[in-house]
């Protein structure tokens, strides 16, 4: 890489090579002395800069590509941040690292790292009219054509700067800064601000793993791997899982000390209860199998709720995997859900904006139903979580489902005020494949989960069409046999003589065994009832082969101001005659209190079927895809039953 000038360092005088004209700050390579030049003055500031070794392996010097183009870093300056209201050199939730490359080309480049994480990212160049005073997190703005939600607001120190930098960084230097995200994909935005140069700011996106390659610094890993890190209260060994972190809580297995790290300096946090732990499926370092990829738990947390009188709590485990970094494993009720950073999110708050249960709302291309908001509280940590976290500390959170998926909005509470929104996407997973996965024996999830998908029965579609069909073939049969029969014979008769004695009809002919007769009676009473006896009669053998009483009443009138009726007029008959031959029926009424002649009309029908039993098993085919239906409505009703109650 060629050099733009040389300037000697103005604490040791060793000579300094400067990579480009942009370059104004730079830190000496011998002695750490932070200087500035302006033209030919170079200026002491009077601060040594010392930094640890980065979490993703680039250093000053560092050589490697970034999207097909060379580059080299020569720069980097290192953030402490806090949120609003506290005091960074007191109490601190982080660092982040900002890197300075050279393209082979002579273009800048800036690369910004979080826990591992890095992000590409340009400077603002238009004016920026946003006040610190005037931004919260949750707010939107829209900078450079693009709408940002801001997700997090605090104070941030420079820790100190390495390499060359475009402009002056003074270490334990402070001032505000913002960090938002883009609702619509997954590009980010940082604004710093400085009360005498105004608001600066960065967009940019999270780099894939592909798009980036260099040569990782092994040696400070190696280091570090080689140092023992002890409880600072028992003085135990502290097993932090070979994972590259340099602020991290921990919870000593010994004593239960949770402690925090930042760059080997412990501080002491207290003691968990170690009861809380015994909820636990999976225990801590246990190595299990998920999508294709070999996890270890490093990490475990419960979080209780209260709501209402009602009490609960959910235990999410921290999966590590050396190339693919964290994945978050989520258990409420047996239940368990897979989690990572969502890149897609809602445009109106799920928790701050009013929304009814089942509310759709659409976020990306899916359209969400808004599930519930409520309280996590922190109330045990063990193993290692790669940042800080306190006993207590308080997380809001909104949830809208869209099973298998759960979209979560968390408002992290720092101080009674929002210090940091994040957006979670998780995904349900089957306890069964957690437990062939970690190899451990799994109680069966309770209820029904929010994001639980409905698993229809293997061949439901199929079942549900077949029993369709084979209910409109029943039906169609049905109908086809009704419509069969034959009138062989009717008459009519005058009900007062029956009643008198019994009278024969005309005869008729059965030419086949086995054929089903329909009689049909109908007499034409009112507000009266009748006992008709039937009997079939065979003409050849003069006996009576079977015999039954028919009961007929029928009642109406009309009373206050509407009409009704009780009972019919009709009945039918049906018998089976086993031989050939000539037959007649006799008709009587022992029984009935006419007084006035009514007429009974008899109608003989031959070659009927039976259709009831058809339409009846057409009736319980048709009933099978209805059963299905009401299988998933009683899910649906479980899965809301808890944010819709008794309505």
């Amino acid at each position: 890489m060629s050099v733009f000038k040389q300037v000697n360092c103005p604490s040791c005088g060793a000579s300094q090579d400067i990579k480009n004209p942009a370059i104004s700050q730079a830190t000496c390579e011998f002695c750490s002395t932070v200087f500035i030049f302006d033209k030919d003055a170079v200026r002491d500031t009077g601060k040594k800069s010392r930094l640890m070794p980065a979490i993703s392996g680039l250093k000053v010097g560092t050589d490697g590509k970034l999207k097909g183009k060379s580059f080299t870093v020569i720069g980097r300056v290192q953030y402490k941040y806090t949120a609003p209201g506290s005091d960074v050199k007191e109490e601190e939730l982080g660092k982040w690292d900002g890197w300075y490359l050279q393209f082979s080309d002579g273009s800048p480049a800036w690369i910004s790292e979080d826990m591992g994480e890095l992000l590409y990212e340009a400077p603002i160049k238009e004016r920026l009219p946003v006040k610190e005073s005037e931004i919260l997190p949750g707010d939107k703005i829209k900078i450079a054509g693009k709408q940002y939600q801001i997700r997090e607001k605090g104070t941030i120190l420079c820790v100190g700067a390495e390499g060359q930098l475009p402009f002056p960084v003074i270490p334990e230097e402070t001032h505000g800064y913002v960090d938002g995200i883009s609702l619509d994909d997954n590009s980010v935005l940082t604004l710093e601000f400085d009360e005498e140069e105004g608001p600066t700011g960065f967009t940019g996106r999270v780099l894939k793993k592909e798009e980036i390659s260099y040569q990782k610094e092994v040696q400070a890993e190696e280091k570090r791997n080689n140092e023992a890190l002890r409880c600072p209260s028992c003085a135990s060994p502290l097993e932090t899982h070979n994972m590259d972190v340099q602020n991290f809580t921990i919870t000593c297995s010994a004593c239960g000390t949770m402690s925090q790290f930042n760059a080997s300096v412990a501080t002491v946090l207290g003691k968990v209860k170690p009861a809380l732990s015994e909820v636990f499926m999976i225990p801590l370092a246990a190595n299990g199998k998920l999508f294709g990829k070999d996890w270890m738990v490093v990490g475990r947390q419960r979080k209780d709720w209260k709501d209402d009188g009602e009490t609960g709590f959910e235990v999410e485990y921290l999966l590590f995997n050396a190339d693919s970094g964290y994945l978050w494993l989520s258990e409420e009720n047996g239940h368990y859900y897979t989690a990572e950073p969502a890149e897609e999110k809602p445009h109106t708050s799920l928790i701050s904006s009013p929304h009814a249960p089942k509310a759709k709302i659409k976020i990306g291309k899916d359209y969400y139903q808004f599930y519930e908001t409520g309280e996590h509280r922190l109330t045990y940590v063990d193993g290692v979580l790669p940042w800080f976290a306190k006993i207590g500390d308080v997380t809001k959170y909104g949830d809208a489902i869209a099973p298998p998926h759960m979209l979560s909005e968390e408002f992290v509470i720092h101080n009674n005020e929002i210090s940091e929104i994040e957006y979670y996407k998780s995904t349900y997973i089957n306890s069964q494949d957690i437990a062939k996965a970690f190899n451990l024996s799994i109680p069966k999830p309770s209820g029904v989960s929010p994001g639980q998908p409905y698993n229809a029965l293997k061949g439901q579609r199929l079942i549900s069409l077949s029993s369709i069909a084979v209910g409109i073939f029943l039906m169609i049969n049905a109908c086809g046999l009704s419509d069969k029969k034959i009138e062989i014979l009717k008459g009519t008769y005058n009900a007062l003589d029956l009643k008198k004695k019994e009278v024969y009809t005309k005869p008729f002919t059965i030419e086949k065994a086995d054929e089903t007769l329909r009689i049909d009676v109908r007499m034409n009473l009112n507000n009266s009832w009748a006992s008709v006896g039937i009997a079939l009669f065979d003409n050849k053998k003069e006996v009576i082969l079977s015999d039954e009483d028919v009961g007929i009443e029928y009642y109406s009138g009309y009373e206050g101001g509407e009409s009704w009726s009780e009972g019919s007029q009709n009945s039918e008959l049906y018998w089976k005659v086993k031989e050939p031959g000539e037959y007649r029926l006799m008709l009587a009424v022992p029984e009935t209190d006419l007084n006035s002649s009514a007429k009974l009309d008899v109608t003989i029908n031959k070659g009927v079927y039976k259709t009831g039993s058809l339409y009846f098993f057409a009736f319980l085919w048709f009933l099978q895809p209805l059963v299905f239906r009401i299988r998933k409505w009683l899910f649906e009703t479980s899965r809301w039953s808890d944010v819709l109650g008794d309505d």
